[in-house]
């Protein structure tokens, strides 16, 4: 009697079984079908690690757009991005390490560590060292309301001149008429 192996499925691993009446052929297909199934569930947690990727990378770019649209001090934005893009490295560098068990891509892990910690050090430096926000915002409504009254002091000159000129007009026309 020859001992051939056969491969039974327990629990999601496969385990060799001495047994007489054992396929080959049987166990190779059992072999190759669950090395196929931990590809594709490998494969899928990759593509879950780039989506989430990706959606942080698009809020970081939603809320750059939002903020951006009030800035009154570009010191400050600046730092906030450069703040907000280094905790996303941040986040890249944490998930490197989680999912890199062998430790083969310490390098991209450590210079990650470092390009993050620059982008979270420069933009503190950066925002402690904008402008206060409500100080800008009260030139930039000095400076706006002295356009205003500029604009309106125009208007109002024009419209006096040419009121002048229809005075004189009118009264030169009742002269006339005499």
């Amino acid at each position: 009697m020859s001992s051939e192996f056969k491969f039974e499925e327990k629990a999601g691993s496969i385990s060799p079984k001495s047994s007489v009446e054992s396929n080959p052929d049987q166990n190779i297909q059992l072999y190759i079908s669950k090395a196929i199934t931990d590809l594709k569930d490998s494969q899928t947690a990759n593509f879950i690690t780039i989506l989430g990727i990706f959606a942080s990378f698009l809020a970081f770019l939603i809320i750059e757009i939002q903020i951006l649209k009030t800035v009154c001090d570009y010191l400050r934005i600046m730092g906030f991005s450069l703040f907000i893009l280094g905790a996303i490295f941040c986040f890249i560098t944490f998930l490197l390490y989680f999912i890199d068990s062998t430790g083969k891509k310490l390098w991209h892990i450590v210079l990650l560590s470092i390009l993050s910690l620059v982008l979270i050090g420069g933009g503190i430096y950066s925002i402690s060292k904008g402008e206060d926000e409500y100080v800008c915002k009260l030139n930039r409504l000095d400076t706006d309301f002295q356009k205003l009254q500029q604009n309106l002091q125009d208007k109002n000159d024009k419209w006096l001149i040419e009121s002048t000129k229809d005075l004189n007009n009118f009264k030169a026309s009742l002269r006339q008429n005499k």
